[in-house]
């Protein structure tokens, strides 16, 4: 048995990673990069561009969001029910 556990500040990130399968998890961190942003458990962050061309967020903070519609609707995807997340 695994149990994860999030932060309330970070938890909407943890539903929308956990309740997808992977198909919708690499959707939605290619989303995020095409609006500049990396997209992980713990949050969305602006990207930036480190050495040796790779991408990272050291020192920067994630964007806040309550909700998984919220982050749906700010990657401009199509909002699906916990239930209709296996693509």
């Amino acid at each position: 048995m695994f149990l994860q556990v999030y932060p309330r500040d970070i938890y909407a990130f943890g539903l929308v990673a956990w309740t997808g399968n992977d198909v919708l998890n690499r959707r939605l961190r290619l989303q995020a990069e095409s609006k500049g942003f990396r997209l992980d458990d713990t949050g969305l962050f602006p990207a930036t561009i480190g050495s040796g061309g790779k991408r990272g967020t050291k020192g920067s903070a994630s964007l806040k969001f309550h909700t998984e519609k919220e982050i749906f609707d700010f990657l401009d995807f199509p909002w699906l029910e916990p239930h209709e997340r296996n693509l």
